[in-house]
């Protein structure tokens, strides 16, 4: 995948001022840093950013999925990669060569293969596993789907953009995940996983994220095209 590609970071944000400058600071030496600030932020993550080096966007409708969309848009047209991680300190930036290495129109960090590392608290642990055994059934292959540590090739997005897949996005927090993954299996491109480490958040379960994830897992499952 890999070449000389100019390649475009995506991170979508919302109120991180406190771990932001160092994730901005850690992508840095791979490409150009966006950070897509959800509407909701009340904090100052977006001057934070720009004084670690990012380009700040604005997504006029607040979660994760508009602020994702939104910056997949904005680098497709400028960029030959787009990496996709996250604000909070989860992912790191040391292991973006890992998912430039593989040749695949879309990477995914994955935290299940063996040389991967997934530091979780128990029950988030449980929940990304049972997860991704739901998933397993649409997708016919086992994998961690739910992962947001990506590297998406810009042919590829500028494919799903002009088959309007964006506009049919129904998630607006983390199931656009897996939702993007089945528009991206059914236009006929295929993705490989790599090793990542992981580092975990201690907060609570979000129950609505739950029940919009389940809901969108339900239209993946049994409602094929009709989606």
């Amino acid at each position: 995948m890999k070449g000389r590609a100019s390649i475009g970071i995506v991170i979508p944000v919302k109120n991180e001022s406190q771990t932001i400058a160092k994730v901005v600071e850690g992508c840095n030496p791979w490409g150009k840093v966006y950070v897509v600030l959800d509407d909701g932020t009340q904090d100052d993550t977006a001057s934070v950013a720009e004084k670690a080096g990012a380009e700040v966007l604005h997504s006029a409708t607040s979660g994760l999925a508009p602020s994702l969309l939104k910056g997949l848009q904005h680098c497709s047209t400028s960029h030959g990669l787009v990496i996709v991680l996250d604000a909070g300190n989860s992912h790191r930036a040391e292991d973006i060569p890992i998912l430039l290495s593989k040749n695949s129109s879309l990477v995914i960090g994955s935290r299940f293969l063996a040389e991967s590392l997934f530091n979780q608290v128990w029950y988030r642990k449980l929940l990304t596993y049972t997860a991704s055994l739901l998933l397993a059934l649409p997708f016919k292959s086992w994998g961690d789907f739910t992962s947001g540590y990506r590297c998406y090739d810009a042919n590829m997005l500028r494919t799903l953009i002009d088959n309007g897949v964006f506009e049919k996005i129904n998630s607006q927090d983390r199931a656009v995940q897996f939702e993007l993954l089945w528009w991206i299996k059914r236009l006929g491109f295929s993705w490989a996983f790599a090793p990542i480490h992981y580092e975990g958040s201690t907060s609570s379960v979000n129950r609505g994220k739950i029940l919009e994830a389940l809901r969108i897992w339900w239209h993946l499952l049994l409602r094929g095209d009709s989606l």
